[in-house]
């Protein structure tokens, strides 16, 4: 009788032990996620300030950003092949502008945010959106690593305030430029929220 008792004990004990051990895998693999997640999050905030920097130091060499052709002080045309040739390089790969973090892909672009001819304010900026098609909503992950972006340059994730805004329509991408009248987010709202952002619009040149 005592012989079975001890038995079941230890059958008991061995259950709690695997409960443990599933427990402590389980949190380490929720650990190991969140940690790819962030270090993917910051390899997206270097892409578009490794570009930032390029423009930054082609326009203290040269007096004008890359893609400036008519030197008015706005980028209207491709950027990459000033910026690359300026630098001695030769051909460009279709893809510079290209980063995918995991299986997410994202489309960078520099250009001005209103090409209507309608005589308002014009700014030159740095575009995100999705690789293929720039007309479609962005999945959550994809404006999840857009949310800490927005953090990293503006101290917060809102999607409708500050230098970085959640874009809404308007995109039109041609030769790593944007020349379309972009939409963009204007009152408070998360960038995980229901709202269908199809990319991101950073006001690096100046303040919105």
């Amino acid at each position: 009788m005592l012989k079975r008792q001890t038995q079941q004990a230890f059958s008991l004990i061995e259950m709690v032990f695997v409960i443990i051990v599933i427990g402590v895998l389980i949190s380490m693999i929720a650990r190991g996620n969140s940690t790819i997640q962030t270090a993917r999050g910051k390899e997206l905030i270097q892409f578009v300030q490794t570009w930032e920097s390029l423009q930054a130091d082609h326009l203290d060499i040269y007096g004008h950003f890359a893609g400036d052709t008519d030197l008015d002080g706005i980028i209207e045309n491709d950027y990459t092949n000033d910026i690359t040739v300026a630098r001695g390089f030769h051909d460009i790969p279709n893809d510079v502008d290209l980063i995918r973090l995991g299986s997410l892909p994202y489309r960078l672009a520099m250009g001005e945010d209103d090409n209507s001819g309608s005589g308002g304010s014009i700014h030159n900026i740095i575009l995100l959106t999705d690789e293929e098609n720039s007309s479609s909503a962005l999945t959550l992950q994809q404006r999840a690593f857009l949310a800490q972006l927005d953090a990293a340059i503006d101290g917060a994730e809102d999607a409708g305030s500050g230098r970085v805004r959640g874009i809404t329509a308007g995109i039109n991408l041609a030769n790593h430029t944007n020349s379309g009248n972009i939409t963009v987010e204007t009152t408070a709202n998360s960038w995980t929220g229901s709202t269908s952002y199809i990319g991101l619009v950073y006001y690096f040149d100046e303040p919105l």
